[in-house]
């Protein structure tokens, strides 16, 4: 069975050669296993982002409707709100902890 990343063909001939082999598959194993973690975690990350962008957006569309407010007016809001959740914001001194231990 293959646990690693990549092909193994190496056949072993010592002990010493399948202990540097046992270890050389666990290393794969653990780097793998690293790897999908961190790419699993990102794509969370960003699923979740996007969860509370579209709730904040529907939740000011049910707003605009539920007041009436016209169209041409809520098209602009809605534009408006969405160019200012996807604006980077400056850090401010205060938003950086590393600072403050200096």
């Amino acid at each position: 069975a293959q646990v690693t990343l990549g092909s193994n063909d190496v056949q072993s001939s010592n002990t010493g050669e399948r202990i540097f082999n046992v270890c050389i598959l666990i290393t794969g194993l653990v780097m793998g296993s690293t790897l999908i973690s961190t790419f699993s975690a990102s794509m969370v990350e960003l699923q979740m982002a996007n969860k509370d962008r579209n709730h904040k957006l529907r939740t000011l569309r049910r707003y605009l409707r539920e007041n009436e407010v016209g169209q041409s007016l809520s098209l602009a809001v809605q534009q408006q709100v969405n160019q200012r959740i996807h604006e980077r914001k400056h850090l401010i001194e205060e938003q950086v902890m590393a600072l403050q231990l200096l």
